[in-house]
């Protein structure tokens, strides 16, 4: 199992990397790649074409002409084509990993990164300029906040970039502090019953 997500996560990114090379040489990746989005986000509206795209239930050539006749001349040549090799392939469920790949390829080669944002309520503009301010000289990029509300954190923040993570929640300082208590507490009876002469 874990080598076939290897092997689609790897295909992905050859699909990504040729698409990208091929679109800075036609429109701009940084234009294909927010095609491709809107494309999945299309996808996602109609449910006809999410199974198709996410199950491959239809032959590849009904896929074919059906790809021809929906999307040759309302989306860019490069993109139809790139789902059509796909679509031959019988891949079109890589779909998604390419263009999450291709995101990343694109936000590097332009000098963005990504920040996931977690607060306990919609951040103020105030604090939003602040924070992205702070991350842009932390990253020496420019930062993408992808911002979600979870009321369970109190107040404060989780902030991730990649793997690092960064947690200044008043849930998790309150967590901290009553650790602190406990382990304060058991160290004063342990020294209360050792002045006593009690053992253990």
């Amino acid at each position: 199992m874990a080598a076939s997500v290897d092997q689609n996560t790897a295909l992905a990114r050859v699909y990504a990397l040729a698409v990208m090379a091929l679109a800075d040489e036609q429109k701009g990746s940084v234009a294909i790649y927010e095609e491709l989005e809107e494309f999945i986000r299309l996808v996602d509206q109609v449910p006809e074409l999410a199974v198709y795209f996410g199950q491959l239930r239809l032959g590849v050539e009904s896929g074919r002409q059906m790809i021809e006749k929906l999307f040759r001349g309302k989306i860019s040549d490069l993109l139809v084509d790139a789902i059509q090799v796909m679509n031959r392939k019988g891949r079109l469920a890589l779909l998604r990993p390419m263009a999450a790949v291709l995101r990343q390829l694109v936000q590097n080669a332009q000098g963005f990164v990504d920040v996931k944002v977690e607060s306990a309520v919609q951040l103020p503009d105030a604090i939003r300029g602040g924070l992205q301010e702070w991350l842009q000289g932390y990253t020496g990029k420019k930062p993408v906040l992808l911002e979600s509300v979870d009321p369970s954190l109190l107040g404060g923040l989780i902030v991730r970039i990649g793997d690092e993570k960064f947690d200044m929640s008043v849930s998790t300082r309150l967590e901290s502090l009553l650790d602190q208590m406990l382990d304060r507490a058991s160290r004063e009876i342990q020294r209360g019953t050792t002045h006593l002469g009690v053992s253990k």
